[in-house]
């Protein structure tokens, strides 16, 4: 059981993992989501400790909104079945999808 202090850090082991939700200050960083190949829907919204998702290459959905997200163009160049990209607030992606 999870106290109030503590934060899940590493979900790597759900491999089959669908949708994740790891916005604002969760303990969730770019090594613990390292092994989530098959995501198709994140949110990470003003997660600053999520930076890059290109090995996320299912991802059709991303939510990275607010000033504080720390996801970039960088670290989304290699996604090539995005479908939606919310990226309110976050003027450090400013790349649009082209279909």
């Amino acid at each position: 059981m999870l106290t109030i202090m503590q934060k899940i850090t590493n979900i790597n082991h759900m491999t089959k993992l669908k949708i994740l939700s790891a916005s604002h200050d969760c303990g969730i960083n770019d090594g613990g989501i390292s092994d989530m190949t098959n995501l198709e829907i994140l949110y990470a919204n003003s997660n600053t400790k999520i930076t890059n998702v290109n090995h996320m290459t299912k991802l059709r959905e991303l939510h990275a909104c607010g000033s504080l997200c720390g996801i970039n163009d960088k670290g989304i160049i290699n996604l090539k079945k995005m479908k939606i990209l919310d990226t309110n607030n976050n003027t450090k992606i400013t790349k649009h999808i082209t279909k």
